[in-house]
């Protein structure tokens, strides 16, 4: 009897744990597609020291992110966007300030 309760409860780890990670992988997925194409035209300002203000472009997807997507928008400002090779920066620690985006992430961004 003890053998059967600890296969089901094994079971049971393995499923929730397995669920668990598709649903953090759907979730960083979900995250690139919303931000995908805010970090492409934002990449020009963000890797370019030589550009100093963000592109019209670049902010109108900064602010419909940041007010429609505010998780993934944070995610993006706080741990950059390696899929783009874009890394944290004072630049995209003043993205949103600069887009018109406050508080969203909590922390005066």
């Amino acid at each position: 009897m003890k053998i059967g309760v600890v296969l089901v409860l094994l079971t049971v780890f393995v499923v929730v744990m397995s669920s668990t990670s598709v649903s953090a992988q759907s979730d960083e997925d979900e995250c690139l597609k919303e931000t995908g194409q805010m970090q492409l035209n934002c990449f020009p300002y963000l890797t370019d020291n030589r550009i100093h203000t963000p592109s019209f472009a670049c902010c109108s997807e900064v602010y419909t992110v940041g007010k429609t997507y505010v998780d993934c928008f944070c995610q993006f400002i706080n741990n950059g966007g390696p899929s783009f090779g874009i890394v944290v920066s004072q630049k995209l620690l003043d993205l949103p300030e600069l887009c018109g985006v406050y508080g969203a992430c909590g922390n005066g961004n």
